[in-house]
């Protein structure tokens, strides 16, 4: 009986098989970054965030790559610029209308109608690749420079001929690049402030308000920061003065006026009427976070209870007699604008209804957890309610009251506007202005003789 024995294999095949083991499990020659991410698809033009990965990680390495980047965004850019008449190039789009006035619609041409020469996928493109250098600017500044003020000049400029996806982009880009430090505050504010009354998206104008009182509150946080702080307020002082020179002005004009003369002078009040109730709405805001608690705030509310505009004056009278919540709900009521309040209670959870599924459902640990969380969130709320409505009690702002620069003159004002306005405003505003005017007097040991026979009166 024969046995099979089976042949040992060769030593060279062995060698060889073993080689080809090694070759394959071996890192090659070039173990470099970019090798690394070329064998793995990486370097991809369409892959933008593996590529803005890398970028970040060596931006020495991968600078040809980010220039190859900013040129196509700058071609899908030129595109963009021709269709909303600005002119061919980022130098010449920043200054070609500096002086131009943003609130005037005949300073900057609207091709609302015009068909737009980019196709979707352009667009979708346009949007990734501006986000992709918004990430990637602080590390090629050189290349990418004036590329901030090409956007603010775009939003402030051209806002209502671009489209919404656009406009929120930019905005996301600009702040983005204030969160790497990039950008100064004050360069931020300078376009995101004006941003609020130009705007009628709600949901872009929530984002612009919440980064600027994120902001204004970093800032002030530490210590006051004394010049970011004089610019917002003379922003929002020189709103409110120029709706009142306006009034003066419209006060005293004739009434010889064309029919075009009074729908571009409708146009403007309520330009500055919406720019006025912003300004108000953010200094309440400021004033109730405790980020602006100074004379020079006071002295912004003070200014707005002489806006020609009856819902301005009631904004800034309410918030000297105490009730700020009502005061931030006449800005909410005409911008359509939800405050951070008014977000947390959409946002609050209904105990009830969990409770009784925890009742029904499988007894687990992330079951308790989502109870307690709900339960905590809702104590959470519940006192930032009971705040306001301590804070909106009817109690005078004694505060704010005792920071006026000139109680004497400012109760002579009101007065005055009681007077003439008898009956121009409506009861519950003067009844208001009666209470505010009554309480300066109180507070200041100020005397206004015509207005004791007026009450009686």
């Amino acid at each position: 009986m024969s046995v099979a024995v089976k042949a040992p294999a060769p030593a060279a095949a062995k060698g060889k098989g073993k080689g080809k083991g090694k070759a394959s499990s071996a890192a090659p020659a070039d173990d470099s970054l970019r090798h690394r991410a070329k064998a793995r698809g990486l370097l991809n033009a369409s892959n933008l965030p593996a590529l803005q990965n890398l970028l970040k990680r060596d931006p020495a390495s991968y600078e040809d790559d980010f220039k190859a980047q900013w040129n196509h965004y700058q071609s899908l850019s030129r595109i963009i610029k021709s269709d909303i008449g600005i002119g061919i190039g980022v130098d010449s789009a920043v200054s070609a209308r500096v002086g131009d006035d943003p609130s005037n619609p005949s300073s900057s041409k609207n091709p609302g109608a015009m068909p737009m020469r980019m196709s979707k996928d352009e667009h979708n493109r346009y949007l990734g690749l501006l986000a992709f250098v918004a990430q990637l600017t602080p590390s090629y500044p050189h290349i990418a420079k004036g590329f901030p003020e090409e956007i603010a000049d775009m939003l402030l400029h051209h806002h209502s001929a671009l489209t919404p996806d656009i406009r929120m982009s930019c905005v996301k880009s600009l702040v983005l690049l204030r969160n790497r430090d990039y950008l100064s505050s004050e360069e931020l504010l300078r376009t995101l402030l004006p941003l609020l009354s130009l705007t009628t998206s709600a949901t872009l104008r929530q984002l612009v308000q919440r980064t600027i009182l994120s902001d204004l509150k970093t800032a002030n946080l530490k210590s006051q920061n004394l010049k970011l702080n004089r610019m917002a307020q003379g922003w929002l002082f020189s709103l409110i003065q120029k709706g009142i020179e306006a009034g003066k002005v419209a006060s005293t004009s004739g009434n010889g006026v064309s029919i075009a003369e009074a729908k571009s002078k409708t146009a403007a009040d309520n330009r500055m009427k919406t720019e006025a109730l912003w300004a108000v709405r953010l200094a309440c805001e400021l004033w109730r976070k405790h980020i602006w608690r100074d004379a020079k705030t006071v002295q912004i509310l003070a200014e707005g209870c002489f806006h020609p505009h009856p819902k301005v004056q009631s904004s800034c009278i309410r918030f000297f007699l105490g009730d700020l919540h009502s005061s931030e709900n006449t800005g909410e009521e005409s911008d359509n604008a939800g405050s951070d309040s008014d977000e947390m209670s959409a946002q609050a959870p209904d105990m009830s209804r969990l409770k009784h599924q925890r009742k029904v459902k499988k007894k687990t640990k992330s079951g308790d957890k989502k109870v307690r969380a709900g339960a905590a969130r809702a104590k959470k709320i519940n006192k930032q309610k009971q705040s306001e409505k301590e804070e909106g009690n009817g109690q005078m702002n004694a505060v704010a009251l005792d920071l006026l620069h000139d109680p004497q003159t400012f109760a002579e004002k009101l007065y005055d506007m009681l007077r003439i306005g008898d009956k121009k405003y409506p009861i519950e505003l003067k009844v208001r202005i009666m209470q505010l005017l009554s309480r300066v007097m109180s507070l200041n040991k100020s005397t206004v003789l015509g207005f004791y026979s007026f009450v009686v009166k």
